[in-house]
């Protein structure tokens, strides 16, 4: 068997040892302005990505017999009507061109199992984009899309939509049609809402809003229990649904940048959490329910910019402006996973609360640290932290200067 290449000049090329449906030509990275005259008609796959070509031409019709076309990053600024005679495509790959716009007649592809359109600058797709019901991957990112077809509800063997970084600002109810979709990538676009059909979407694995303008998530978005992440960093939310605690499977929520004052108790049903970031909120209390989850390392929860990037020396974080409003601390919170010797920061006669456990990393000796805001707990962590040098222990000096000033010194439980 010949090996695939990269070729500057034309490839026809057929496995003899395999049946005339694998033939395939191949002109990538090849400096091409135009269509190449010398295509055999009778070839399944053609690629001349990675070239100049601006025009396709309507002769490509002729290419009757071709399941696969690779024509990413060129200069095309438009398709011929003749493309949709095609009928046995099944991959079409049109990323990184100057298109504006998708003829009627891609609705005959009706084949299509993937279809590839990212980097142009396509504002709207025709209604019959609904007609390719076979379809598995639709990938618009950066496309400069304005809206959605109510058809693209039709889709209904998709299982991933890629739309990220479009001008979409809503989306249309028809999506609740997509049950098979198991991968929805909406960020950076101005999205204000989610219609409440996104519930249906039961299969869907991982959901990502990243960067958009949502003020609020309906509450059937409890109903995708099969979510294992869920991205919402970056929006003007300012709650977050009860109905959250139902997404048992979710593995990763990201809530980082948003308005949110609290979170509800049902957080405490995310038992498969193993990395949260709320940070750059408007909390004033940390969810003391966090403390359940058994999946969930302190050094995996981010509470503000100082925990998400530590400094070398993590006095250094209190010359940041915490970005959340954090107050009290939760008694729950030292009792979390802390199976070592802890150290008191007041007097036996004074209400104590253990500072930090010596032997933890610096990862998780910052994020304690972070559990305080701009309060007065944080001159007694800024007189204290001297106590632990960067190996996490204290030096000996430290020993007897605390034996003198703490008359207890206890164990948490093993």
């Amino acid at each position: 068997m010949i090996n695939h290449q990269i070729l500057s000049k034309p490839s026809y090329r057929i496995n003899p040892q395999s049946k005339p449906s694998n033939k395939v030509y191949k002109r990538d990275f090849s400096g091409l302005t135009e269509f190449p005259e010398d295509i055999p008609k009778d070839i399944k796959i053609l690629g001349l990505s990675n070239n100049q070509i601006t025009v396709i031409p309507d002769k490509i019709s002729d290419l009757s017999n071709l399941i696969k076309l690779e024509l990413h990053i060129n200069q095309i600024t438009e398709l011929p009507d003749s493309l949709g005679n095609l009928t046995k495509l099944t991959e079409l790959y049109l990323t990184g061109n100057n298109l504006t716009s998708l003829p009627d007649s891609i609705g005959n592809l009706t084949n299509l199992t993937q279809l590839y359109l990212g980097n142009n600058s396509i504002t709207n797709l025709p209604a019959s984009i609904g007609n390719l019901t076979k379809l598995k991957i639709l990938s618009l990112t950066d496309a400069k899309l304005t809206s959605l077809p109510e058809s693209i509800g039709n889709l209904t063997e998709l299982t991933q939509l890629h739309l990220t970084g479009n001008n979409l600002t809503s989306i249309p109810d028809s999506i609740g049609n997509l049950t098979n979709l198991t991968h929805l990538h909406l960020g950076k676009n101005p999205i204000t809402s989610l219609p409440a059909s996104i519930g249906n979407l039961t299969k869907l694995k991982i959901l990502s809003l990243t960067d958009a303008k949502l003020t609020s998530l309906p509450e059937s978005i409890g109903n995708l229990t099969e979510l294992t992440q869920l991205h919402l960093t970056g929006n003007n939310l300012t709650s977050i649904p009860d109905s959250i605690g139902n997404l048992t499977n979710l593995t990763h929520l990201l809530l980082e940048n948003n308005s949110i004052t609290s979170f509800p108790e049902s957080i405490e049903n995310l038992k498969m959490l193993s990395f949260l970031n709320i940070s750059k909120n408007k909390a004033e209390t940390i969810p003391v329910e966090i403390t359940k989850l058994k999946n969930l390392k302190l050094n995996q929860v981010m509470l503000d910019d100082s925990y998400l990037w530590l400094h070398d020396d993590v006095i250094q974080m209190f010359d940041k402006k915490l970005k959340n409003q954090i107050r009290p601390i939760p008694n729950q919170i030292w009792n979390t996973n802390m199976n070592t010797q802890t150290y008191y920061t007041q007097s036996e006669t004074e209400n104590t609360k253990p500072l930090i456990d010596p032997r933890l990393n610096r990862d998780i000796e910052s994020n304690i640290f972070s559990f305080f805001g701009n309060n007065q707990q944080t001159n007694i962590l800024k007189e204290n932290s001297g106590n632990i040098n960067k190996g996490g222990r204290t030096t000996k000096k430290n020993k007897k200067l605390h034996k003198k000033q703490h008359k207890k010194r206890t164990t948490v439980k093993k």
